[in-house]
């Protein structure tokens, strides 16, 4: 995941610094695939979207929170996306 926003925010603030929309394309692209138009219709950030990681590897969601998507849920958190077959 850090590498999708790195690439979405590089190429967004390279636009706007640069008073072009070179970029543009690309940076769309990546966000819209961050928030959930990618192969696995689900978005890569925890509690945005209806479809979205349910039980992130993290050791303090994983201890305090919920393992079934319900609350409490890590929200906001960014994940590198679905790590196995089932709903993320």
């Amino acid at each position: 995941m850090s590498g999708q926003v790195g690439v979405f925010s590089t190429a967004s603030e390279y636009d706007q610094l640069s008073g072009t929309a070179t970029y543009a394309r690309f940076s769309s692209r990546w966000l819209d695939n961050i928030l959930g138009a990618n192969a696995w219709g689900a978005s890569f950030i925890i509690g945005d979207g209806s479809v979205f990681p349910r039980c992130p590897h993290h050791q303090v969601a994983n201890l305090v929170g919920s393992l079934d998507g319900t609350s409490p849920v890590l929200k906001g958190a960014a994940v590198e996306g679905p790590n196995g077959t089932g709903a993320p």
